[in-house]
């Protein structure tokens, strides 16, 4: 289940109100988590962040300005991450000069607090907003890959945060790469139950 508590990408106290007050979220999480669904928090202010995990959301999409203290309760919490750097970076481009300047010292800050969620444990996932202004399925699957290499995230890194679980290889499900498939933005084969399915 997903819904957006609060936010666009301007200046931590510039952030939209928050739309959702802790009772509700609380009693959203519950409702959901009782109908085995994961909750996924659409959400940029720290503070709305930690009264998301505070209510017991599965994920963060977005998280602009999340703190390190509140990336340790989500550790703890074993709360996973969604970035998606590459939708802020591209909404960047549409803006003047003045404003894209404010939201890269945004994606500067946004790369080093996802360097940090990764090294003290924090479960990413790779996210995009694809369909998006400026963000085309596909290739910014890629485009967010890359971003994570320039946050400096290692290849074993990305790729688990890439990869959706342990269940699809219980599915039999493997992707081929070589070691440059987010440079060269190609993957060599789609195997779904061992049944090869595509090849580029």
């Amino acid at each position: 289940m997903h819904f957006v508590l609060e936010g666009k990408p301007a200046q931590p106290d510039e952030i939209l109100k928050i739309m959702l007050q802790m009772e509700e979220l609380k009693i959203l999480c519950s409702e959901s988590k009782e109908r085995n669904l994961e909750v996924a928090c659409h959400v940029n202010g720290d503070s709305a962040i930690k009264n998301a995990a505070e209510a017991g959301v599965s994920s963060i999409e977005h998280g602009y300005f999340v703190s390190n203290e509140t990336l340790h309760m989500m550790k703890d919490k074993n709360i996973r991450w969604t970035p998606t750097a590459f939708a802020l970076l591209t909404y960047s481009l549409m803006l003047l000069p003045a404003e894209r300047r404010h939201i890269e010292g945004i994606i500067e800050n946004h790369l080093a607090s996802i360097n940090y969620a990764v090294s003290i444990g924090v479960k990413l996932n790779i996210g995009t907003d694809s369909g998006s202004v400026g963000v085309k399925h596909g290739n910014s699957f890629f485009d967010e890959l890359q971003l994570f290499q320039k946050a400096g995230l290692s290849l074993e890194q990305i790729l688990a945060a890439a990869c959706i679980d342990d269940m699809e290889i219980k599915k039999e499900n493997y992707l081929i790469v070589k070691n440059d498939f987010i440079k060269t933005k190609k993957i060599k084969a789609v195997f779904s139950q061992i049944k090869k399915s595509n090849d580029s």
